[in-house]
This record gives C-alpha cells, sequence and structure tokens, in this order.
C-alpha cells in the first residue's frame, strides 16, 4: 500500500470514529441494558413518564426512577430490572460526584421493556 493510500486509510477511520461518537453524544445511537426500574402506581404499556436516572461511582446509570408524582405519598412503590432501550449517553462522568445531579429521561413503557430518550 502507497503512503498516499495509508494516509487516506487512516483519515477514514479516524473520520468514522469522530463521526460516531458525535452521533452517539446527540443521542442518535440507541444502548441497551438491563437496569433497575422504580415504578409507582400502574405504569402501563404504551404510557410515558418523565424519569431521572441515579449515577453510581462511575457516572453510569444504576436505578432509573420513574415514580408518577401525582400519586401522593400512598403508592406503592415496586423496583423491577427491565430492559431498557437509551437514546442518549449511559454513562455520564460528569454527575457521578453530584449528589444533587439530576439525569433526566423520557421514557415509554413498552410490554417487558422501557424506552427512554435523553431530556438533558
Amino acid at each position: 500500500m502507497s503512503n498516499t493510500g495509508r494516509v487516506v486509510l487512516v483519515a477514514v477511520v479516524l473520520g468514522g470514529a469522530l463521526a460516531f461518537v458525535s452521533l452517539d453524544d446527540g443521542g442518535w445511537i440507541s444502548h441497551e441494558q438491563d437496569n433497575r426500574v422504580a415504578i409507582s402506581g400502574n405504569w402501563m404499556a404504551g404510557e410515558v413518564r418523565e424519569c431521572s436516572a441515579m449515577p453510581d461511582a462511575r457516572g453510569e446509570i444504576y436505578l432509573l426512577n420513574c415514580l408518577n408524582d401525582g400519586e401522593g405519598d400512598q403508592a406503592l412503590v415496586t423496583v423491577h430490572t427491565f430492559l431498557v432501550r437509551y437514546w442518549g449517553k449511559t454513562t455520564r462522568p460528569d454527575l457521578k460526584s453530584k449528589s444533587s445531579a439530576i439525569w433526566k429521561w423520557r421514557c415509554q413503557r413498552k410490554a417487558e421493556s422501557v424506552t427512554c430518550k435523553a431530556i438533558n
């Protein structure tokens, strides 16, 4: 392979990597993982809720809080493990050391999973 060919190959690989990172940062690439999800009341399939993610020490989601604010203190809170498809970054090292940081998602319950899109 000629030097020009190598330069072109390196440029294409670097350009592809930069494009992937940019698309991922913009929420255009989905990530799936099993996550614990806290819910209250009857979160029916198809229903949308605003949820907040709780980051662990690495800045990764360890709990998705999808409690329904309108149900008051009498609502029974349960935690289930769901396959969650996230559209947005699932690791936020910028939030790991901030106990008051709020990582918001707009989530829709499916029959056996949850799909979330990043709000912030």
